[in-house]
């Protein structure tokens, strides 16, 4: 999936546990060796989660907020790596094809 312009690959399990990976398209400059992005979870509760992290001693870069569906919220670990938290929007209803009745 595309997001303007950068490159998300989500990796999904049977089980219901997504990944989120991301590739930068703009010229933002990394050093080898220390070249990480964001990791991204992909919830159904990132409220629920992000409380739990808070309570467990994460610190908040970004509240959960969002709009249209979306869900986002991003802790930093110990070590004050970005943690996203996650949610996508909820799929469209699935419609009739165009020029068909019921």
């Amino acid at each position: 999936m595309t997001n303007g312009g950068d490159l998300e690959v989500i990796l999904t399990t049977p089980g219901g546990l997504d990944l989120a990976l991301q590739q930068f398209k703009d010229k933002r400059k990394l050093n080898l060796g220390d070249a990480y992005g964001e990791i991204g979870f992909y919830l159904q509760d990132v409220d629920g989660a992000y409380k739990r992290a808070m309570d467990a001693g994460a610190t908040s870069r970004t509240p959960p907020g969002g709009g249209g569906g979306l869900r986002v919220a991003i802790v930093l670990d110990p070590e004050g790596h970005p943690i996203e938290l996650l949610r996508r929007p909820p799929a469209p209803p699935a419609s009739a094809s165009p020029g068909k009745s019921r």
